[in-house]
């Protein structure tokens, strides 16, 4: 077995965000479709990929015959999924060159 170097703080805190950007849309596409398959047992439809959360939140507010608890907690969970790719990307955008 060879030695490896040892890393950084830095480094090996750029590679968290590195690999967290990378799950990041895995987790969000499994989000929203367990969110689709929730809807769909309430007889609701939604159309489009991971990218589009707009109608979800459109499911949600427009209609009261989902329950309470299904809106409010749809909705707080659609609201962080835009704010935490937005994060990420400004995270990425702020670290000087020499890091990437």
């Amino acid at each position: 077995m060879r030695a490896v170097p040892v890393k950084s703080p830095e480094q090996q805190a750029l590679a968290m965000l590195f690999r967290t950007r990378e799950l990041l849309p895995v987790q969000t596409t499994q989000f929203v479709n367990a969110l689709r398959a929730h809807l769909a047992e309430h007889g609701f439809t939604v159309s489009g990929g991971r990218q589009s959360v707009a109608p979800f939140i459109k499911a949600f507010e427009s209609t009261s015959v989902l329950p309470d608890v299904m809106r409010t907690t749809g909705a707080l969970c659609l609201d962080r999924i835009p704010d935490g790719i937005e994060a990420m990307e400004q995270q990425m955008l702020r670290m000087p060159a020499s890091m990437t």
